[in-house]
């Protein structure tokens, strides 16, 4: 990496239009600028009171698919966080859990930002995730997989982006945040039965995948699409059962 500081003077790498060349020198400044960043963040981060009335949102990592492929509304989180403030029911207190990885990649006038707001508090990535899930009153995520979790806890989820789980007991998607505000007066509650059933046929269908004796990309093509049929075919007839079951309560509604 010696031979390539070079590139960090080089006209042709600050050409942000170029996202070959200005990505690889981007990367070999990011280490140093977050290992600078660490230490001055931490002044920005409070300790959670569980005594509080919050609602948790985690940070999303960012570039990654989660929010440019899946969450594309609400990239810019410091956006979704000010759409959020005008949003929650008054007198709850938003946490904005800072992502513990790769800490210090934001700019520090990203923390300044968020701590604007009044009913926001920024949390320190090394605090328990469980812990937080457990004593708040509800989760909202773009797509992140602490909501994920937070099912497991029978807590509810409102999400704000396209993911595997948006179907779940215990979930409401939301489009628009402040036009849907009133949304999160009521959340969702969890059918815990339901939910049970549901995670059982997630998991079958992993199981498919994850459970083969040899590494997947050791297998033969016609191998890989017989497991990719079989756990559509999975997921197909657990769609078929939902749909017998609402029919099934819509006849005794009638009677």
């Amino acid at each position: 990496k010696i031979k390539n500081i070079s590139y960090l003077w080089d006209s042709r790498f600050k050409n942000k239009y170029d996202i070959h060349l200005y990505k690889g020198c981007k990367q070999r400044l990011d280490p140093l600028i977050e290992a600078v960043r660490k230490p001055i963040i931490q002044k920005f981060f409070h300790e959670p009171d569980y005594n509080e009335d919050y609602i948790l949102f985690p940070l999303h990592f960012q570039p990654e698919a989660s929010t440019c492929v899946y969450a594309r509304k609400y990239e810019n989180q410091l956006y979704f966080i000010e759409q959020l403030t005008k949003s929650i029911p008054v007198g709850k207190i938003l946490y904005v859990k800072e992502h513990f990885v790769r800490q210090g990649h934001k700019p520090l006038s990203f923390y300044k930002q968020v701590l604007k707001y009044p009913n926001v508090k920024l949390i320190s990535p090394n605090v328990s995730t469980h812990d937080l899930i457990r004593h708040s009153s509800f989760l909202i995520v773009l797509t992140s997989t602490m909501a994920f979790e937070a099912l497991m806890y029978g807590k509810s989820v409102f999400i704000c982006g396209n993911c595997f789980f948006e179907n779940f007991s215990g979930v409401m998607k939301i489009q628009d945040v402040y036009d849907e505000k009133q949304k999160f007066l009521n959340p969702p509650v969890q059918d815990r039965e339901l939910y049970i059933k549901q995670m059982a046929y997630y998991l079958k269908t992993l199981q498919l995948c994850t459970m083969q004796e040899e590494p997947l990309h050791e297998e033969s093509p016609e191998t890989l699409l017989r497991i990719q049929k079989t756990s559509m075919d999975q997921l197909i007839r657990f769609i078929a059962r939902l749909k017998k079951q609402e029919l099934l309560e819509i006849d005794k509604s009638k009677l």
